[in-house]
């Protein structure tokens, strides 16, 4: 995923919470690029959209400081195409096999992704997750699906 800093969202809300948020994380030393286009109408609630992302920061942060990685990044995107709004999320992490990416998703885990996974499942959405190594660098990738809900 090959991003710079494009910010094209004529959301408000979602702006100013982005903003804050990219803020915060460049402050702990983590590198973020980007690229989001959203329209001022969503075709999902706001709230969760920003639920979403605050999750996916969230393991985001808290992975890659258990795992004490030397270069600490975060690439996502968020597009808007007709009622679905993807997000696709990816950050540096320790190489995860098979199993270990399925236990991130289950209740009670060291991770909030369970709730991601709820959230998505609850909206009619989907998610996919991946390990990408890229520059010798191990990401862990998710791309989550929210298409309207009627």
């Amino acid at each position: 995923m090959v991003l710079g800093k494009i910010f094209k969202i004529k959301n408000s809300m979602i702006a100013g919470y982005l903003f804050g948020k990219i803020q915060e994380i460049e402050k702990a030393e983590v590198r973020v690029r980007y690229k989001a286009e959203l329209d001022s109408k969503l075709p999902v609630p706001e709230v969760t959209l920003i639920e979403a992302l605050g999750l996916l920061f969230d393991h985001a942060m808290i992975q890659m400081a258990r795992a004490e990685l030397p270069k600490k990044k975060i690439y996502f995107a968020l597009k808007q195409k007709g009622n679905i709004v993807t997000i696709k999320f990816a950050n540096t992490s320790e190489f995860l096999e098979v199993d270990d990416m399925a236990a991130i998703w289950e209740k009670g885990s060291r991770s909030n992704l369970y709730q991601l996974r709820k959230l998505a499942k609850d909206n009619g959405g989907s998610i996919y997750v991946q390990m990408k190594t890229v520059d010798e660098a191990d990401y862990l990738c998710i791309k989550v699906i929210l298409p309207c809900k009627v």
